[in-house]
């Protein structure tokens, strides 16, 4: 030992020099195995004995993705709270692929194990936007594994604020997504009764009954002018073609509730403003090509056109009586608006206004 207390060394010098040692004794193996044995029993993992180095560029890779996340994460250090899916969002994702992340709302699985579908996918997206967004400096599949692993630090920074007080913006935050699902289901609702209601609705109703809860449009309160009123947040995907024809099904959702220009007792739907805003959110699968945005679509890549499952279009023509109908209760929204009569000129061709669905026809 001599050699050790004279000479300058590092600390990886001696564990490299003991390492040599131990396997050049006679009963090296042995003697291997029980040091080996000894280390664990003093802690929770064995570590070697040969100190890890790592490449400038994996050091530089670890960076970036340790940055990128945080911006995706909308997080200002390790301390701001990181977005995570609720249960319901995660049974959804699990059986019908809807609600996974996006780059808009990206959010990780912690709670359990970290090895699953929605952590999956959010490894693909987040990839494919670092590529988007700085470039081709490191390969994707780098890119999703070293994501991978590093939610493993995401996961014990989600431990430790978790174990503070509940804060109180994010509680308000979640029952405001609450509430707006409320609407949209009351939506999905009432747009379904319509289109079992109506005779001429009958062929298009099995494809329009796809769209689901997911498929209809969220909307935000505003409560600018001194009463409630909802504006509508459009989806990022769904086609003009099919809202037009949603816009009509709201029209006829108005004809219960009035008898000979007269409101009927009863609360009127909560009223709708269309607007500019967006609303990114993963789509409905499985649902016919025409259903979505063809410049949406051509932002997919192999991967997320075949998780789609586009199917063909599908014609989604309103008759003239339907949109006849729709174009005297669509402003009927409020008591104070009773609908237009029936015998208002020009009420056939005002229903042109009431989306892109009349007349429009797509190849089968």
């Amino acid at each position: 030992m001599t050699f050790l207390q004279n000479s300058p060394c590092t600390k990886g010098d001696v564990q490299i020099i003991l390492k040599h040692m131990l396997r050049a004794s006679a009963s090296g193996a042995g003697l291997e195995q029980g040091h080996t044995r000894g280390i664990r029993s003093h802690g929770k993992k064995a570590r070697s004995l040969i100190p890890t180095h790592h490449s400038r560029e994996n050091l530089t890779l670890k960076e970036e993705v340790r940055k990128f996340a945080m911006t995706l994460l909308k997080r200002v250090s390790k301390k701001s709270p990181i977005p995570t899916p609720s249960s319901d969002c995660l049974t959804r994702f699990e059986k019908r692929r809807i609600g996974g992340p996006t780059p808009a709302d990206f959010r990780v699985q912690l709670s359990g194990s970290l090895a699953c579908q929605w952590n999956d996918r959010a490894a693909h997206v987040f990839s494919k936007e670092y590529i988007q967004k700085r470039g081709r400096q490191f390969k994707r599949k780098d890119l999703a594994d070293c994501f991978k692993v590093h939610l493993r630090t995401l996961k014990n920074q989600y431990r430790r604020i978790n174990s503070t007080p509940t804060n109180t913006q994010m509680e308000i935050e979640a029952c405001s997504t609450s509430a707006r699902r409320t609407r949209k289901q009351g939506i999905a609702q009432r747009r379904g009764e319509v289109l079992a209601a109506y005779e001429d609705l009958r062929g298009i109703a099995p494809h329009l009954n796809k769209l689901g809860i997911d498929g209809m449009s969220g909307d935000e309160s505003d409560h600018s002018r001194g009463h409630r009123r909802y504006v509508v947040r459009k989806l990022n995907w769904r086609s003009d073609e099919v809202t037009g024809v949603l816009r009509v099904l709201d029209a006829l959702a108005l004809v219960p509730h009035w008898s000979n220009g007269r409101p009927r007792p009863g609360k009127f739907p909560h009223a709708r403003i269309d607007s500019n805003k967006v609303e990114n959110q993963d789509p409905v699968r499985s649902l016919p090509r025409n259903f979505y945005r063809p410049d949406w679509l051509a932002t997919l890549d192999e991967y997320e056109r075949r998780e789609l499952n586009i199917g063909k279009p599908v014609e989604l023509t309103l008759s003239s009586r339907i949109l006849s109908l729709a174009s005297r209760y669509k402003d009927a929204s409020d008591p104070q608006r009773p609908p237009l009569p029936k015998t208002i000129p020009g009420a056939a061709s005002t229903s042109r206004g009431m989306g892109t669905g009349g007349g429009t026809r797509r190849p089968t």
